[in-house]
C-alpha cells in the first residue's frame, strides 16, 4: 500500500497539470485494485465531460484523496454491493 501510495503521489508531482480524463484512469484502476480483491462487490467509475477540463497537480491529489477515503468507507461501512463514483 505504501509503494502504490508514493507512485500515485509520484504521478501528480510530475506534472503541472492533469487532465480529468488522466484523473479518471487513475480512479478507475483504484476502483479496480480497491474493490476487485474483494469479489462481492461492484464498483465502476463513470464519466461525462461536454470538454476537457484541467486540473493543478493539487486539486487532481486532493480529488483522488478524496475518492480513495470515499470509497474505503463505502465498503468498510455500508454493506454495498454497488459502488458508483460519476465524475
Amino acid at each position: 500500500n505504501i509503494v502504490q501510495d508514493l507512485r500515485n503521489m509520484i504521478w501528480v508531482i510530475n506534472k503541472e497539470e492533469i487532465s480529468v480524463t488522466d484523473l479518471e484512469d487513475k480512479l478507475v484502476n483504484l476502483v479496480w485494485k480497491t474493490a476487485g480483491q474483494l469479489g462481492d462487490i461492484y464498483a465502476e467509475v463513470k464519466a461525462d465531460f461536454a470538454k476537457e477540463i484541467t486540473l493543478t497537480s493539487s486539486q487532481a491529489l486532493n480529488l483522488f484523496r478524496i475518492t480513495q477515503e470515499a470509497l474505503q468507507n463505502a465498503i468498510k461501512y455500508s454493506d454495498a454491493r454497488h459502488i458508483e463514483i460519476q465524475l
